[in-house]
């Protein structure tokens, strides 16, 4: 028995060496709201989230070559009214040429945007399942400065989607996950305009996309989506939290 508080001040000891050797610190995770600066009571009309995007699109440098781009953005959204938001965001993204050359470093990327929710009208109800069809749109800019194959260039990128989707809800039973999946479907405009004309999109600007919706509850979900710009691609995974 008395062996126990040695014990304990043992694993202690061990646990402060080697929170002192990684450098790391505790956290205070308090339970109740009581305890913060800010305690948020209400936050509808929010919504956070982040996206991950890849881009191989047609380019022109001395030739016909591959430009391929990376994002990883975090956004944050509010509603200006029930079926309007705007939302800002920030990430990083990198964007290289073939043939590689030079270093290709990450860089900060931010913009602003705004989608709407247009249209949302039954389909076809009964007792376990309840079609929707809604339409939906969105519009974003945004600006960086990235190294390509070793050269600093800025650009700015345009980005629009009008996109027609089919929802399933699953309703009734509780034990149904997710609470709905949507196709979805509809044209998409990309444009990328670099300030040196080293680097220059060739390729089409305008293009189709398809995708799914997978709406984990009410207020989280998950897209994934497949744009077609004639010969070039582009691969969209987003995750959104609403109030």
């Amino acid at each position: 028995m008395k062996s126990s508080p040695i014990l304990l001040c043992t694993l202690l000891g061990c646990l402060g060496l080697a929170t002192m050797n990684v450098g790391a610190s505790p956290r205070a995770a308090e339970a109740s709201g009581a305890h913060y600066l800010f305690a948020a009571e209400n936050l509808s009309g929010w919504h956070i989230g982040g996206f991950y995007r890849y881009n191989d699109r047609e380019a022109n440098h001395s030739e016909f070559t591959p430009l391929k781009q990376n994002k990883y953005i975090m956004h944050v959204g509010r509603d200006l009214f029930d079926w309007l938001s705007i939302y800002g965001f920030l990430g990083a993204t990198s964007v290289k040429m073939e043939p590689w050359g030079g270093d290709t470093d990450t860089s900060l990327e931010y913009g602003c945007g705004v989608w709407a929710n247009l249209l949302d009208h039954d389909l076809l109800s009964n007792m376990a399942l309840e079609t929707r069809l809604r339409l939906q749109a969105l519009a974003q800019v945004s600006a960086a400065h990235p190294e390509v194959n070793g050269s600093d260039n800025d650009y700015l990128e345009t980005y629009g989607t009008i996109t027609l989707s089919i929802v399933n809800e699953l309703l009734g039973n509780k034990n149904y996950w997710p609470e709905a999946i949507g196709v979805f479907f509809g044209p998409v405009y990309n444009d990328i305009n670099f300030d040196d004309d080293y680097v220059k999109l060739t390729g089409e600007t305008f293009g189709v996309t398809i995708g799914l919706d997978i709406y984990f509850t009410r207020k989280t979900t998950l897209s994934l989506a497949y744009e077609n710009f004639s010969d070039d691609k582009a691969l969209n995974a987003a995750l959104n939290f609403r109030f």
